[in-house]
């Protein structure tokens, strides 16, 4: 993958955790929220508000733990069938002396060729 397209998808993924973690924080506060103003309403303070928010966190948790899963699963089975554009191996043809390496070795990228 070029540098620009690793820039990119450093962002995409920086992006991607940003947008989780707003959406963990903002989920249980609106669930929150909602049972305040059904507490104040019924008259049952705080009651709503704690079971609403803590529903809203655990659901949240639980959401995050399945997609994480699936995506295990999913680069296992790429590692499995070695179709993995992210595996490093080790080579040792003598091409990467200024890179701290022990001499004669380098690493290279699995699928591209040196």
């Amino acid at each position: 993958m070029p540098a620009t397209g690793l820039r990119r998808q450093n962002q995409s993924d920086v992006g991607d955790g940003l947008s989780k973690a707003i959406e963990m924080v903002a989920t249980p506060v609106l669930f929150g929220l909602l049972g305040f103003g059904l507490d104040h309403w019924i008259g049952s303070t705080p009651w709503l508000t704690v079971a609403f928010a803590a529903v809203a966190l655990m659901g949240k948790f639980a959401s995050e733990w399945y997609r994480y899963e699936a995506k295990m699963r999913e680069l296992e089975a790429e590692l499995s069938d070695g179709r993995s554009d992210h595996r490093l191996h080790f080579s040792l043809r003598g091409n990467d002396e200024h890179s701290g390496l022990p001499a004669g070795v380098s690493l290279g990228r699995a699928d591209v060729p040196e």
